[in-house]
């Protein structure tokens, strides 16, 4: 439990770790149901165990390139699943884009990527 002086209270490390990880498990489990929805050739013949590895895998990667706000996180992880780049393979553009990250910014880089991953992107016609 959380210790209080006066009208304070302290959270200690092991708390926040917990919140945090609390907040990662839900976000993915959010990811994986919006990837579902909106990309779902994308999901198909895969057990929940290997998208969920390919969410953690995107959410890892925006994290060392700078995109960390939850709106940027899902456009990069969409951006690597619908072209493909989840594995560490990185297409041309992206390499370009990712290159010049830093004098745009990483909400703009991650904007930036899912539009040239979407442009590109061909969802099978139905009928």
């Amino acid at each position: 439990m959380a210790a209080t002086r006066g009208d304070q209270l302290t959270i200690r490390s092991a708390q926040l770790r917990v919140l945090a990880e609390g907040a990662r498990s839900d976000f993915e489990n959010r990811m994986m149901r919006h990837l579902a929805k909106y990309f779902p050739e994308k999901c198909e013949g895969k057990t929940e165990s290997t998208l969920l590895e390919e969410v953690r895998k995107c959410v890892q990667s925006a994290g060392e390139n700078g995109i960390v706000k939850e709106q940027d996180v899902c456009l990069y992880t969409d951006a690597l699943i619908i072209s493909g780049q989840v594995d560490g393979v990185c297409l041309p553009w992206a390499i370009e884009i990712m290159r010049n990250s830093a004098k745009r910014g990483p909400s703009a880089t991650a904007s930036l990527l899912y539009d040239v991953a979407f442009a590109g992107y061909r969802p099978p016609t139905t009928g």
